[in-house]
């Protein structure tokens, strides 16, 4: 029984380490202030720093090099589409994303709460152990 009760632990420890190696990819934006930090703690799971709204536009902005009231429309309308999918139960494929899925879904005071699975394509090993290309190119 100890080995059922130690499996989902540590699946729990690998998730999170895997968020914070995902959180710890620098970006270009500014990094949200300390007390968003938080804000993104969901039912004690130590998550990070939380992705607002406005920090994703900016970020999609910088990427892209689109203007800003474009980003904007764009954004929220993938936004509205994605929420709709999910609410639906329908299975996200978007990749560099991932795959996404409701695991979980219920009713609670002030909306609805959905447990969403994502699971992200990833190497099999640590990767290449040299670059694939050399620092001139």
């Amino acid at each position: 029984m100890d080995n059922e009760d130690s499996e989902p632990k540590s699946k729990v420890t690998k998730l999170r380490a895997a968020a914070k190696r995902i959180a710890a990819v620098p970006v270009d934006a500014k990094e949200p202030a300390a007390a968003d930090d938080e804000a993104g703690d969901v039912a004690g799971t130590g998550a990070g720093p939380v992705l607002r709204k406005k920090d994703l536009l900016e970020r999609v902005q910088a990427q892209s090099k689109a203007k800003k009231k474009d980003v904007k429309d764009v954004v929220e309308a993938v936004l509205t589409v994605l929420g709709e999918a999910l609410a639906k139960g329908e299975e996200l494929n978007l990749p560099p994303l991932g795959k996404a899925r409701v695991g979980r879904h219920k009713g609670v005071s002030g909306g609805e709460l959905y447990i969403i699975k994502l699971r992200r394509a990833g190497a099999k090993g640590e990767g290449p152990s040299e670059p694939l290309a050399g620092a001139a190119e």
